[in-house]
């Protein structure tokens, strides 16, 4: 489990049978939880068979942004932001994940920290025609 702040992430296994001549299935629960007035609550939650997880990092950073991109769907646009803010501290040399983050502020309307989260993005992905893509549509926008 890691904390920060008003943010919570809790992973651990499950091993169900469902019948006695069956095999045991394992299955990685995910919960991300909020503190709002001072009681956690559930924000997402997510259960992957055995084949689609792994504690490796990359796997970790994976499931992450897959949280904060729900968010985004659900309109969740703030929720978002930390979720990803997050994965973006844990992975600071990931591209994909300061990319994410600046979907995520561009998407909450704060236009100043999406640019920095694709320039962090592009600082380490000069390639990425998606990041240069969003980038100049936000500087249009300023």
């Amino acid at each position: 489990m890691r904390i920060d702040g008003a943010l919570a992430w809790a992973e651990y296994d499950e091993r169900t049978i469902n019948r006695p001549d069956s095999l045991p299935l394992l299955a990685r629960q995910q919960r991300t939880l909020i503190k709002q007035n001072g009681r956690w609550r559930i924000l997402s939650a997510g259960s992957f068979v055995e084949s689609s997880f792994g504690t490796f990092p990359g796997a970790i950073e994976a499931r992450l942004d897959g949280v904060g991109r729900d968010l985004m769907g659900a309109k969740k646009h703030r929720d978002a932001v930390r979720v990803l803010t997050l994965n973006a501290q844990l992975f600071p040399g990931s591209a994909a994940a300061h990319r994410s983050l600046g979907e995520a502020y561009a998407a909450a309307g704060e236009i100043g920290p999406a640019i920095r989260s694709y320039e962090r993005s592009l600082a380490i992905d000069p390639r990425s025609e998606a990041s240069k893509a969003a980038l100049a549509k936000l500087r249009g926008r300023k």
